[in-house]
């Protein structure tokens, strides 16, 4: 800063004789160490985002991170997600990703297998859901309406009146929508691939 001020003296003798700039041409310039300390302290304290327990009732997904109470711990993806930046964005961002979208839609296929078993009582043969699922095969391969599993199996009970196999089948609009998307679905996809 002096040799600037020294160059910038309008006065040539007075900038080449003094070694030292005077009070005019430093005047409202702040070289002191104290005050530079005084600026800093007055700039705005910045805070991390720990973890909030209430983010869980919005993602099913999350729970505290393993590395401490700046992270969230994505149970997906089995990996820490730090939030001490962007707190709740961090983990709205981590959720967009690729990866979490992969694996969140494998672990609700899994989901959705396990919740048609209940479908099928466990007291059923194996006669009883393969007529179940013939009959859904039936429906999709003709490309008839959906609605027709509501009567499709009382017709097919009052037709075979001596069948067992008939009189147990309970397969629906909804359980035939459950066995062509869930089931047979899934074992094509997988033929295919």
């Amino acid at each position: 800063m002096k040799r600037f001020f020294e160059v910038v003296s309008k006065d040539p003798q007075r900038a080449s004789s003094s070694s030292e700039p005077d009070s005019e041409s430093t005047e409202g310039i702040n070289e002191s160490p104290e005050k530079d300390k005084e600026c800093e302290k007055s700039k705005k304290q910045k805070y991390e985002q720990k973890y909030v327990k209430y983010w869980e009732s919005e993602f099913k997904w999350l729970s505290e991170g393993t590395k401490g109470c700046h992270y969230a711990f994505c149970k997906v993806c089995s990996v820490d997600v730090y939030i001490g930046k962007m707190g709740k964005s961090a983990i709205k961002s981590h959720a967009n990703t690729q990866i979490h979208t992969k694996n969140a839609g494998t672990i609700s296929l899994n989901l959705v297998q396990q919740n048609i078993e209940p479908l099928f009582s466990s007291a059923s043969k194996t006669a009883v859901i393969d007529a179940e699922i013939m009959m859904a095969v039936f429906v999709a391969e003709h490309n008839l309406a959906f609605q027709i599993m509501g009567h499709l199996p009382q017709f097919v009970n009052k037709i075979t009146p001596d069948s067992n196999i008939a009189k147990k089948v309970k397969c629906s609009r909804t359980k035939m929508v459950n066995i062509l998307r869930n089931v047979l679905g899934i074992s094509y996809i997988e033929e295919i691939c």
